[in-house]
Parts: C-alpha cells; sequence; structure tokens
C-alpha cells in the first residue's frame, strides 16, 4: 500500500498507471502542505478505474 503521508503526485500517477492512463492526482494537503492522508485519482477510461478499484480491493482483503 502507498504511504499517503508521503507521497508525491508524480508518484501516485506513476502507481495508478499501472491500470490505465491516469488523467489527473489531487492530493490533499493541511495549509502547511503536509498530506493528509488521501487523494482523488482521475482516469481516462471506466475500465481503468473499475481495474484499479479490484487491485485495491484484492490487496486489502488479502492483507487482512
Amino acid at each position: 500500500m502507498l504511504p499517503l503521508r508521503s507521497i508525491s503526485s508524480s508518484c501516485s500517477k506513476q502507481f495508478f498507471e499501472e491500470a490505465g492512463e491516469v488523467v489527473d492526482v489531487r492530493l490533499s494537503t493541511f495549509e502547511d502542505g503536509s498530506m493528509k492522508g488521501y487523494g482523488h485519482v482521475e482516469f481516462a477510461t471506466a475500465e481503468a478505474a473499475q481495474k484499479v478499484n479490484n487491485l485495491l480491493t484484492n490487496l486489502v482483503l488479502n492483507a487482512a
């Protein structure tokens, strides 16, 4: 899993591009620039979004 409190937008984009074309990555930060621990990734296709959803669901279930 990605360490969300210390990751960059470019690192996030590279990670999610394994599922398909990434249009945009927006990571939420506090006023001081530190990470809030979540973000939003926009994919070019619904298929890519579904693929990453399946991959992350499997990752979380296997980690439990």
